[in-house]
Order: C-alpha cells, then structure tokens, then sequence
C-alpha cells in the first residue's frame, strides 16, 4: 500500500507562514486526504492534498493584516498594537484631519467603518439635515473618541483576527457538511468555551433591588429572559401565528420567499461538498452584506410602488457557512404578481447570466452592445444593420420583467436564486411553513420540547437539536442577525406592556395591555394598527414608549440614551410605569458591584478581571438592562493557552437578538457620500482659510525683518544688525484683529521712515 507524505519544501513553507495551531491543523488534514482511511491511496490524492495546502498558503498571503500583526500574535502583540494605532488616531486628531479622513484611515486597518460608525453617521445625517451643530459635534466626537481609544481597538483587531482566521480555515475546505458544518471545529470550541465561562459567571452574579429586598441569581433571570432560547423560540411563533391570523381574517396574500446569493459566494457545492470553480472567496460575512443590499432595493422598489408587506425573515446557513434568506410575508392579493417581479428583478441581477436570463441592466448598456455587435457584423460580412433593429432584439431589465409569467418559475434555473411558495391555508397555517427554520436557528426543539428531526444541510441523520448550536456559533462569528420582523407593531411595546397588571378599563392603553398579557399577537396588532391592521407606520401608532430623558454622556461625550421607563398613549397622555424598581448588580457578596471580588468567590480574580474588562462598567437598575448585561455577559474571553489563538472576548451577538431598533437599515450609500462629500468641502474650506491666515503671519514676519533699526541720514554709525533667528517665536494667540492692528501699525512706522528719508 502506498502512503505518501509531504513534500518538505511544502511542509517548511507552511510551517513559516501559517501560525503553529493553523499550520498543525492543514498539515493533519494533508495526510488525511492524501491518505484516505478506506481504499487506496493514489496520486490523485495526493495531489488534491497539496492544491489544498496551496490554496491555504496563498489565503494568508493574499490576507491585509494591520501592521504589526499576524495571525499568531499573543495578547500582547495585539496590546501593543491597539496602543500604537490609539495613540497615532489621537495625533490624527492633533493634526486636525477630519473625522471622514480618519475613517479612511480606519479602513486601511482592516475595519469596515460605515458599518462600526453606523449610529454616528445616522447622528451625522440627521444634524446635516436639522443644521443641528451639536449633534453634529456629538456624532463626530464619538466616531473620534473611539478611534482614539485602546479598548475599542483591541475589540476591533480581535474581531478582525478571528474573521480572518475563520475565513481561512474555510478556504482550507474545513468548513462544510463533512468537516466543520456551518462554522470550523476550532472556532466552535471557542464559542461553547465561552458560553461554559459566561455560565459560570452568572451562577456567582446576583441582581438586588435594595428598596425592597429582592434578589436573583443571574442564572435564574437568564432563564425567564430573552436569552433563554425556548423563550426566544416561542415568541416567535406566537407573534407569526398573530400575523397568520391577520392575514386570514383580511384575506391577505402570503408567500414564503427565499433568496440566496450567486454562485461567486459558495465555497462548496451542495451535492457533494466538492469545490466550486466559481467561489471567488467572499465571505459569510460579504454574503450577508449582498442579502442586506437586495433586500433594501426591494424594499425601495415596492414601497414606491404602493406594495405594503408585513412578516418575518430569518437568516440561516448553507452547509459552508454561506448565508441564505427565507422570508415569510403577506399583503394585499391585488399585490401578488407584482411583488414577485420586483423581487425576482433585484435577486436575479447579480450574475444573471449563470441562471440563463439575457437582459442588459439599462438602455445605455443596450445600445453599447448594439453598437458592438453591429460594427462586428460589418467588419465580418460587409452587412449594414441599423442599430434600432439590433436593439429591438434586445432587452432592458424593466422590459424583460415587465410581462413576465411565474407559470413556470419552479422549473427554471433562476428558481435557484430566488423561489416562492404560495401559503395554502387548506394545508395550515403560514407559521408552520417557518417554523422548522426558526427552530432550526434557536435550539432545534418543538414546543413540547422535542427533536423536530434532522436537518437537511447535515449528514444523514444528525439531529437538528446538535446542529443548531453550530448554528448560533455561526452567527456570532460572523455577526449576521438571525431573525427580523418586517412591518407590524414593535415588539417592545408587547413586551413592556406584558410586564404590568392592571384592572380593567375600556380605554384602549388597558385593552392593549390585556391582549399582550393573553399572549394574543394578532390582537394586540389589530389594537395598534387601527384600520391599516399590520400596515400600520410606527409614527401612526396610538401608543409610545415612555422614556426619561438623562444627562449623562458616556465616555466619547455622546449622549446616553433615554431610560425606558414604560408605555404612554399618545392621545391622552395616559400611561402605564412597567420598570419602577432600581436593581444593582453584585458579584460574589460584594458590596461594590463589578468592581471587586471577595475571598468566597468561585472564580480566580486574574479570569474575573478579564470579565470586568469586557462588561461595560454601568451597573444595570431595571430589569431590561439586567437582561442585556446577560447577553454581554456571553462575550467573555476564552480559557487560557488555546491552541489556536489566544481569545479575547469581542462584540459577539450571540443570539441575534431582536429589540426596538428593528427593522432599520443602514445609511444608505448616496447619503453616506453626500455627508462626506460635505464633510470634506468643509475640511478643505478651512484648510484655505487656516493657510490664508498662515502666510499673511508670514508676510507680516517678513516685512517686519526689513524695518531699519535707524535711518540712512542719521549722523550716528549704522551698527550691524544682528542676524534674526531662523524661526520666529509665535505669539500665543492671533486673532483677526490682532493682525490687522500689527499691519497698521507697522504701515504706520514705514510710512513715517519714507518721510525721513525724503
């Protein structure tokens, strides 16, 4: 039998330039697939072996790391580094470069800005808007602040890190059905690490109300919290069935869409997990990105069109990690064929030529290649054809779906891309055809808590209940949202109305708080949403949440947010306080929350150290703020001495979790280059104006040097002038008027020397 072995020129090279722990993981799997286990090895093999490692190789040279690091670096490296790049932002700063300019200067680091910043721009955009100066000063202030700052850099090169080294490992082929599925082995080891430490951490964490005594261990509140995924899971089945039940009742089209990215974004193919010749090596992350930027031109498009929709979307993996969309949503039955053709428009235009559609994207595009094609026929054959008729054979985007018939869509290729299932209710409700997906995203149980079988992206027989962890692993890795509600009633207010108890009463603040109470979603929206039902605008809702405004800023001087207090109605002002208790957070018995540990604590104080770097430092006061701090509590550091790379705990979401702010997209990008645009403008207006006021000093200096200390007709020896230093001292402070006084009165003395002379 034959076994081979690597070539030692391979093995020293990726020894030298993979880190130990990543070079031990390609060099194990060359001999694994060089060597199959069952049958013979053959050169074959071997040879799909080292193309493997050479693609490995070349991943980590093609990678842009941030000076000074490498995927090796200890803690300290990355320390170090984190310093270095605070303090060379900070003289950035000094220097008087624009906050847009160091963004850029972000960016050649390895850290997408427009998505870190996104809060700040929005602040950014609203002030240009408004002509608002302090916010203005407020949201750069704060993209400036956390530029200059060490933590935040540790966080971000960390997260960079981790992205880098998972990417990697993907190209390596170690992540798909039959190796790592959804996520690589090492980085899912890290991920239960961390949640084992985060568990253990809330078992010695209490939260304490000391006005009435009250106490809970944190792991307790976990388990009646959002956190909790069997909690996750069926408020999300309760809030699709409410929809359901909407759509029913007003006799609402619904539709299951799914849409997934082109071929460029997977790594492996789907039937045999074998390597797609077309993977251009994006990644789960620039997936996600694409299905952000689809789904915001749709939204565009039928919002324009008049097309209102409601219902939920769910994110979730392919077997290599390649993220997918599955979308459940209903509207009005007039609306049907014209929501699929706005959808299978925008979710078909990147690559379309693979799915077999032949169209050009606008018209100018189209009379390009007439023209082409026209001169190549008169070139070949001496034929004259007008280019109107050339173009009459062709098609513009618009023209192409403008009449298109879904009769057959199922058949064709572009289903691929883009399918839709009709929601019969004769065969259940429209929450069934989601549930197996949100299940299979949150813990892979039914509501009696069992198996809901296998998953279809696993090897045969592997339970969903396994795989959905890998599955949350996933999405903390690479920071996709899981779950999303589109339209409808936000879902805080259902959450801050079920927390209070009232009697009854017949205005509408009570009725709501009833329906939320019952668990009866459909209800509660049909409350809200008056006669647009789910169609309902958030600015058009009776109720609000009721906020106290604070005074406090944070540590980059931007506001803090508003305390959530409870829920008022808008037209009489009545409202209801769900959050009127103040709760303080201890650790181990100690009297001084998040600050210290005492001697009969669990856990070492070097490991809750580490913890405290990684919570932020506001002690939570009301139980929504408790609950937060067990989700941040999740991104701890891993144990110590991994093999792979050491961890530092990073802004995972570990559970996608859904809140108020849902449903907003991004800055969009022409927003984003108008504030720039006229960031810069700004920039170099006052650049001019700072070297305006730079060389009149200048001539002023100058014309200052060649005043004569005595005048030529003065009987008195002219003493030699000693020579005047290079560089002037400068005054402390120039102002306008200071100048202008300095010009006259030098004009002043000139003019009196030009008299003598004469």
């Amino acid at each position: 039998m034959t076994y081979f072995h690597m070539a030692p020129v391979l093995e020293q090279d990726i020894q030298k330039t993979l880190p130990h722990g990543l070079a031990h993981v390609v060099i194990s799997r060359w001999q694994r697939t060089a060597n199959p286990a069952k049958g013979l090895a053959d050169l074959a093999a071997a040879v799909k072996a080292d193309k493997e490692a050479a693609r490995a190789l070349a991943a980590v040279r093609n990678l842009h790391l941030p000076d000074g690091l490498d995927l090796s670096a200890d803690n300290e490296t990355i320390e170090a580094r984190a310093q270095a790049l605070a303090a060379k932002f900070e003289q950035k700063e000094m220097l008087g470069m624009s906050y847009q300019h160091m963004m850029d200067a972000a960016d050649k680091e390895g850290i997408r800005s427009a998505e870190v910043f996104e809060q700040q721009l929005r602040k950014i955009a609203k002030a240009a808007e408004s002509e608002d100066e302090e916010l203005l000063a407020e949201g750069i202030a704060g993209i400036k602040g956390r530029l200059k700052e060490k933590k935040w850099w540790k966080r971000q090169l960390y997260k960079f890190l981790y992205r880098a080294f998972e990417a990697i490992l993907r190209e390596c082929g170690m992540v798909h059905r039959r190796a790592g599925l959804y996520i690589s082995n090492e980085a899912f080891k890290r991920f239960e690490q961390r949640k084992l430490k985060a568990r253990a951490f809330f078992e010695q964490a209490e939260a304490i109300c000391e006005e009435t005594g009250e106490s809970f261990v944190l792991a307790e509140l976990w388990e009646h919290s959002m956190a909790n995924p069997a909690i996750r899971r069926m408020e999300l089945m309760t809030r699709m069935r409410g929809f359901d039940e909407i759509s029913r009742v007003h006799g609402h089209y619904g539709c299951m869409v799914t849409l997934t990215c082109p071929s460029r974004f997977h790594k492996k193919l789907s039937k045999n997990s074998a390597d797609n010749p077309k993977f251009d090596g994006s990644t789960p992350r620039d997936g996600a990105d694409y299905l952000q930027k689809v789904w915001t031109q749709i939204r565009a498009n039928l919002g324009r069109a008049g097309i209102r929709i409601y219902g939920f979307r769910v994110a979730e993996p392919h077997h290599d990690a390649t993220p997918h969309w599955h979308l459940l949503l209903f509207m009005e039955q007039t609306h049907k064929e014209a929501f699929r053709r706005v959808v299978a428009k925008y979710g078909c235009r990147a690559d379309r030529e693979e799915l077999g559609l032949n169209y050009f994207e606008t018209d100018k595009e189209r009379t390009a290649e007439a023209r082409r094609r026209q001169e190549a026929i008169l070139r070949e054959s001496g034929k004259k054809i007008s280019r109107a008729q050339l173009k009459a054979a062709m098609k513009t985007e618009d023209e192409f779906w403008e009449n298109y018939s879904f009769r057959f869509w199922q058949k064709s290729r572009a289903s691929a891309r883009v399918d839709f299932k009709d929601i019969d209710p004769a065969k259940g409700c429209a929450a069934a055809y989601l549930a197996k997906y949100v299940s299979k995203n949150i813990d892979g149980l039914t509501n009696s808590g069992e198996s809901m079988g296998d998953d279809d992206e696993a090897e045969p027989g592997t339970s969903a209940a396994e795989t959905a962890k890998r599955v949350g692993a996933w999405a903390s890795q690479w920071g996709i949202r899981q779950f999303q509600q589109i339209g409808g009633v936000p879902v805080t207010l259902y959450r801050e109305l079920r927390r209070v108890h009232v009697d009854a009463e017949d205005s509408l603040l009570y009725r709501a708080v009833h329906a939320a109470d019952q668990g009866d979603w459909g209800k509660f929206v049909a409350l809200l949403g008056g006669e647009d039902y789910a169609f309902v605008k958030r600015a058009d809702l009776p109720l609000a949440l009721y906020k106290e405004e604070t005074d406090e800023r944070n540590q980059y001087g931007e506001e803090k947010a508003a305390i959530l207090r409870g829920v008022v109605e808008l037209e009489t002002g009545e409202y209801l306080i769900s959050r009127d208790k103040e709760w303080v957070l201890k650790y181990g018995g100690s009297a001084a929350a998040w600050t210290r540990v005492n001697n009969c604590t669990k856990i070492s104080e070097a490991d809750f150290a580490a913890v405290s770097d990684t919570i932020t430092y506001k002690i939570p006061s009301t139980p929504e703020e408790i609950e937060q701090t067990l989700a941040a509590c999740e991104e701890i550091d891993d144990l110590p001495n991994w093999d792979i790379l050491p961890d530092e705990s990073w802004d995972f979401d570990l559970y996608g979790f859904e809140g108020e702010e849902q449903g907003k997209g991004r800055l969009k990008k022409a927003e984003q280059d108008k504030i720039i645009a006229a960031a810069r403008e700004a920039a170099d207006a006052a650049r001019q104006k700072s070297m305006a006021i730079w060389k009149f000093k200048d001539y002023m200096r100058r014309l200052d040097g060649l005043r004569m200390v005595k005048p030529l007709t003065d009987d008195t020896p002219v003493i030699k002038q000693q020579r005047r230093q290079r560089y002037q001292p400068r005054p402390r402070v120039w102002t306008v008027d200071d100048i202008l006084a300095r010009g006259q009165e030098l004009l002043a003395k000139i003019g009196e020397e030009l008299e003598k002379l004469d």
